[in-house]
């Protein structure tokens, strides 16, 4: 980021902490929704959401820069956002500017599923895509797995919903658990606090986050460790 807007503090809190979940949330008497329910919950909340979320991306940005920071990233793997999705485009555009590497999801059709470009201006190398998704131009080079490499990488994933035990409800067709299988680097759930929920089903293709960042918080969940352990 280029410093502008308030200084924020990355405060990261701890997944067991209590202060983390969201005023009027219910535990469903204590029993976990499935994921459709999840779903049609999360896109429910984020319809009823105020439209213009720019404050809220920004504060978004400005903490997971604090972030990137605190975790000496030095290659970032972001995403180009949906309409109901926090838009990263300031912090990718400073990332790129501090002369750090960037990469980002295209959609092979001949796979069909998403591979990891490279990109170096946000103005120039992206185009609408798949879903209308705007992902890197089809002649930049993709990228071979594993993408994490002997560089200190930040995964920052979008989706549907996350609980602090950093189980992540993406939107059903399994290509972040896809993509993300074997990549060793840190991965930061980006959402609205309204996409907090208190539990997630989990399966075992899964891949769940190591942070959750949302517009008022910083949360580890100790997914990464749980898993080394």
């Amino acid at each position: 980021m280029d410093g502008s807007g308030p200084p924020v503090q990355c405060v990261v809190q701890n997944r067991d902490d209590e202060r983390v979940m969201p005023a009027g949330q219910e535990d469903n008497g204590g029993i976990m929704m499935d994921k459709t329910s999840l779903r049609k919950e999360a896109k429910t909340r984020l319809q009823t959401m105020d439209s213009d979320h720019g404050e809220k991306d920004e504060s978004i940005c400005r903490r997971l820069t604090e972030l990137l920071r605190k975790t000496d990233a030095s290659m970032l793997a972001a995403y180009a956002a949906m309409k109901t999705e926090p838009m990263l485009e300031s912090l990718m555009s400073a990332w790129l500017r501090s002369g750090r590497p960037l990469v980002l999801p295209r959609f092979n059709p001949s796979s069909r599923e998403y591979e990891m470009v490279a990109v170096h201006d946000l103005s120039t190398d992206l185009v609408a895509g798949h879903y209308g998704i705007l992902e890197p131009r089809g002649e930049l080079a993709g990228l071979r797995p594993p993408y994490d490499g002997d560089r200190r990488m930040m995964w920052l994933i979008p989706g549907l919903g996350f609980d602090m035990k950093g189980h992540r409800l993406g939107r059903g067709g399994g290509y972040y658990d896809r993509l993300l299988s074997g990549a060793t680097g840190m991965k930061t759930g980006v959402g609205y606090d309204c996409q907090i929920f208190d539990a997630i089903p989990c399966e075992p293709h899964d891949i769940g986050v190591d942070y959750v960042v949302t517009e008022t918080r910083v949360v580890e969940c100790g997914w990464h460790h749980a898993q080394e352990g």
